[in-house]
């Protein structure tokens, strides 16, 4: 893309960041000209990501910082979008954590107790769907699902309303841009290869999910996790996943990863699924596994929002606002998320 766009503002990349940036802006000023390029892959990370929302995670049972915050981002976009579709995006479901060993049990035995946990987390208790949890279980609460491809795709019809949307392939090199127009970037993992950006410690990881066909007696299953999760769906088919390959970054699914997948969730329920089909995408991460947003340290026109990692879902709304908030009223981005956290890393 070669040619001059005449615009105020310019948002590269149409997934979740970028969509709900460009939603927020419009919202609060419809007057403003707004261009939001995307090249419609077809392996971009949303397309792939299952949209679990979860609260509590990983081996340590560590309930995610600023988590009433991204949750409340959450809520309040799925409530905007609402208002124009009467659909909603967002299913509350419980998780069930089936512990992979002793010292899984042993972190959540800990944190049940702590009062910054209370209402978060409460004892497993057995259910109408067979599981196997040889070290025990706990229910983990507020996580849920949401429905990223109908999100996208209706933020995205309303755009089409009020701005321009360039289904093309940014290229960081150009001369596209004067002075006056500000650029968000916000279009993935390969911003590590833009030369305004590739001071940052881009970390991408791949990942690879199953689609299944639903196991009997699981249609009304919570979400499982045992470190890959079982995701229920409402049309006959569930999703497993995810893999984390942080070497080989293609989009190509793998054997392995497959039989990952499925050993895990034959361990959970005993079951052999049928495989409808294999995905694979690579998901923008960063060295220390928080988001980026904020200024370029030179060019103060430039803009990213970007290393959402694997929890695209729970962090794109927070960000869309915290870059929002940014533009129209200057306010500070939390040290943790914001992009400055790195300029000592930035030799121009």
């Amino acid at each position: 893309m070669e040619k001059k766009i005449n615009s105020d503002i310019i948002i590269v990349g149409g997934g979740l960041a970028g969509m709900l940036t460009a939603f927020f802006l419009l919202q609060h000023d419809s007057s403003i000209k707004l261009t939001l390029i995307d090249n419609g892959f077809y392996s971009a990370a949303w397309r792939i990501a299952a949209g679990i929302i979860n609260p509590v995670a990983g081996k340590r049972i560590v309930k995610t910082a600023n988590i009433e915050q991204l949750l409340s981002s959450l809520h309040h976009s799925n409530s905007l979008l609402n208002q124009y579709t009467g659909k909603n995006y967002f299913y509350p479901m419980p998780i069930v954590r089936i512990f992979r060993d002793d010292s899984e049990q042993l972190s959540w035995n800990k944190k049940i107790q702590r009062e910054d946990y209370l209402g978060w987390l409460s004892p497993y208790t057995s259910t109408s769907f067979p599981i196997y949890t040889p070290h025990g279980a706990g229910i983990i609460h507020c996580g849920g699902r949401l429905d990223i491809i109908g999100f996208v795709n209706d933020i995205t019809a309303w755009l089409s309303m009020h701005c321009t949307i360039l289904h093309d392939t940014f290229f960081p090199d150009t001369s596209l841009f004067s002075s006056n127009q500000l650029i968000i970037m916000c279009y993935g993992w390969e911003m590590m290869y833009n030369p305004l950006w590739s001071w940052l410690p881009f970390a991408p990881f791949k990942g690879e999910v199953l689609t299944i066909e639903m196991p009997r007696d699981f249609s009304q299953s919570p979400i499982l996790n045992n470190g890959t999760y079982f995701l229920p769906l409402k049309n006959g088919t569930a999703r497993i996943g995810a893999t984390i390959e942080h070497d080989t970054l293609t989009y190509t699914p793998t054997e392995q990863a497959r039989q990952e997948l499925l050993t895990d969730f034959t361990a959970m329920t005993g079951i052999i699924p049928h495989v409808l089909a294999h995905h694979a995408g690579i998901r923008p991460g960063i060295e220390d596994r928080y988001p980026v947003i904020g200024k370029h340290p030179v060019h103060s026109n430039t803009m990213i929002v970007n290393g959402l990692g694997g929890r695209g879902a729970l962090y794109a709304p927070y960000c869309a606002h915290a870059i929002t908030d940014l533009l129209l009223h200057n306010a500070p981005i939390p040290h943790e998320y914001s992009v400055e956290r790195y300029y000592h890393r930035f030799l121009p």
